[in-house]
């Protein structure tokens, strides 16, 4: 299936995940994994890329350079909040680790 075929192009409006599940007759988690797919595809459609916006609230595709460097710099901002995330849990686990190692070691030397 061609996910693009059912994504609007210049996105007026965009189409949202409800009315896509109508259109291909598929379920939500699947027409995610075919538009991740599509994102992610080593073959470059020359149609456009696949955008989208929690704020307008669905998927469209797009040519235009100043949409597409807007969409990246959200995704470049979501992976410094992400890692950011991942940062303090690893940080966490660490310390939670050697917490338990100098537990470990305490019990062994009051015995």
């Amino acid at each position: 299936m061609n996910i693009l075929e059912y994504i609007p192009f210049q996105g007026d409006p965009p189409i949202t995940r409800k009315e896509l599940e109508k259109r291909t007759g598929l379920n939500d988690r699947t027409n995610r994994a075919f538009i991740e797919k599509e994102r992610t595809s080593e073959t470059i459609s020359p149609v456009g890329v696949i955008l989208s916006s929690s704020h307008s609230g669905g998927y469209w595709v797009s040519d235009y350079e100043p949409e597409i460097k807007a969409f990246n710099q959200e995704i470049i901002s979501r992976i410094r909040k992400l890692q950011k995330i991942l940062i303090h849990n690893e940080q966490f686990l660490l310390l939670k680790s050697r917490c338990e190692i100098n537990r470990s070691i305490a019990e062994a030397n009051s015995q």
